[in-house]
């Protein structure tokens, strides 16, 4: 029998350690921009050097997050996904999430978190508002937006944005605005129709991308557009002076929410980093850097980022969709705001 030398021995120990040092790969699904920077960068690095884990990161648009889980139903490249409520719902109904009850019952969070049968959780809550350009406003001597209605003002032409209903803030606008002409979300013929009649002539491009959104308030292409009151507050961060309006009618509540994906081979991994989501550190800094309003429901924001955030006294200034009943016409809608708004 060939005998081993103690060499050989320390030899094979070390590459036994070595291998067992080797950090799980964990693939995460979420939004690009602003929110890739702060995930990748301050909030992914603890977690994970504290679980022996390597996050890679797919970046897109929750939709475009949503079309590779639906293709890749039953050997998914991801294994937690970030999105908004609205694509997360079809995600959960079509089954594509794992149970997490037992992470959700461990943690002090607000009612709203629970959105979808303890299949996914909201990260943090958002408005759609109306962002602007104060300088640019104030050199032209404009006062700030107040309503909906502002953004069908022929003033703006060419320096409107408004993205397209394939994201969720262009498509909440759209409701917003249908709901404002006598619509609901059975039928948003009349959101369309003013935005046909109006809105359609003043906007230059539909943007999809809301980093790219952020690049042309800053390059002054645009000066006013329906966004959320998170990208708003990123777009501030930068230096850029930009203000959020609740309007008079009510901005619309965004949850972002996260899911273990089914099928995924790193549960116990994705039940862990969503329960890290949750503690009171993350939600707070996420708070800070995003202005997403936590709902872990011990934590503290800055009263100088109420402006922002749908907390305080902006909470009532708050309106909601369901988005059961959305997504069941998402589909058919988009095919009407192509050929109609788009074209």
């Amino acid at each position: 029998m060939k005998k081993i030398t103690v060499a050989t021995a320390v030899a094979l120990i070390a590459s036994a350690q070595l291998v067992s040092a080797a950090p799980t790969d964990l693939y995460v699904g979420a939004y690009g921009g602003s929110t890739q920077k702060v995930l990748t960068e301050v909030i992914f690095p603890e977690f994970e050097k504290a679980n022996n884990v390597k996050i890679h990161y797919s970046a897109g648009k929750s939709t475009g997050t949503l079309a590779k889980l639906l293709a890749q139903e039953s050997n998914p490249d991801l294994d937690f996904v970030i999105m908004d409520a609205g694509p997360m719902s079809q995600a959960v109904t079509r089954g594509l999430c794992l149970p997490i009850d037992d992470v959700i019952a461990k943690m002090p969070l607000y009612d709203v978190a629970d959105f979808a049968g303890g299949k996914a959780v909201g990260l943090g809550n958002v408005a759609t508002g109306l962002t602007y350009n104060k300088d640019y406003f104030a050199k032209m001597g404009w006062a700030a937006p107040t309503s909906w209605y502002d953004l069908t003002d022929k003033k703006y032409k060419g320096k409107l944005g408004f993205q397209p209903i394939t994201n969720s803030y262009g498509l909440l606008s759209l409701l917003a605005l249908n709901k404002l002409e006598g619509g609901d979300v059975n039928n948003v013929d009349k959101g369309m129709n003013l935005i046909k009649k109006t809105i359609k002539n003043l906007v230059d491009n539909y943007e999809g991308s809301s980093a790219k959104l952020s690049e042309q308030f800053q390059s002054g292409e645009v000066v006013i557009a329906p966004w959320g009151s998170g990208r708003a507050y990123s777009l501030a961060k930068t230096g850029f002076n930009a203000g959020f309006v609740y309007p008079k009618e009510k901005a619309v509540a965004l949850l972002v929410s996260m899911c273990a994906v089914k099928n995924n081979n790193s549960i116990g991994l994705t039940k862990k980093l969503i329960e890290y989501m949750l503690t009171p550190k993350v939600q707070k800094k996420l708070a800070d850097v995003k202005a997403w309003s936590p709902l872990n429901s011990t934590v503290k924001v800055d009263p100088a980022m109420e402006s922002f955030m749908p907390v305080g006294t902006n909470a009532p200034k708050v309106m909601a969709f369901d988005w059961a009943k959305i997504n069941q016409k998402r589909e058919a809608w988009t095919k009407v705001w192509v050929r109609q708004i788009e074209n």
